[in-house]
């Protein structure tokens, strides 16, 4: 199975171990409590998708649909539904059955083929993960951090934060004082040595 990243390049990913170790390469954390969508084309990872399992579990058929329409135009060839959650490694099926269950029957519906199910007590290296329609089909999750597809998001500058609340923190706007005298520059450069603004392309380059 082959993922596109970074873009015009394509990493490949030869079996379960080392799908599910590329999650947070996909998602840009490690996720928990999540139910992940991964959308396939043929062998190729075409994009992917995390919710809260709280929320899957309350609103299984909303989720299907609203996934369905955003996927609607990627002429994909199914999907793979990957549950991280605690949970004994021998309990049978594993844990979230139902709501698995819920979501695949509800993406079914919908036309779009779920071609495997996976659990995972957690995305670390050695941690097992196991199918849920097919008891025979497990293994162990390959090193997350030297993933084929890590190591490709590493080279584009993409790395995986360790949460979700990681994530966000590095999204979050700068401190005011830090904006202000940001945007003071930015004005001041946008002028020329005569007082006048600069050409549209210049302020492009600028920026």
């Amino acid at each position: 199975m082959s993922a596109e990243f970074p873009e015009r390049s394509s990493v490949t990913l030869s079996a379960f171990d080392e799908l599910v170790a590329a999650v947070p390469a996909l998602l840009g954390f490690y996720p928990c409590d999540s139910l992940v969508v991964i959308a396939v084309r043929e062998r190729q990872v075409v994009c992917s998708a995390r919710v809260d399992l709280s929320v899957a579990r309350s609103s299984a058929t909303e989720l299907c649909e609203r996934m369905r329409a955003s996927l609607r135009s990627e002429q994909l060839t199914g999907l793979v539904l990957v549950v991280v959650t605690s949970g004994s490694e021998t309990s049978e099926p594993p844990p979230e059955a139902e709501v698995v269950n819920a979501v695949r029957d509800g993406f079914e519906r919908r036309g779009l083929p779920v071609k495997h199910c996976l659990w995972t007590a957690a995305i670390r290296q050695g941690a097992q993960w196991r199918c849920y329609h097919h008891p025979d089909c497990s293994g162990f999750v390959a090193d997350p951090g030297s993933s084929p597809l890590a190591a490709a998001a590493v080279l584009a500058g993409k790395a995986a934060y360790v949460s979700r609340e990681d994530l966000a923190a590095s999204l979050a706007p700068a401190d005011e004082g830090v904006l202000v005298r940001r945007g003071a520059e930015i004005l001041a450069a946008a002028l020329r040595d005569d007082g006048q603004q600069r050409e549209p392309a210049a302020l492009l380059r600028l920026v």
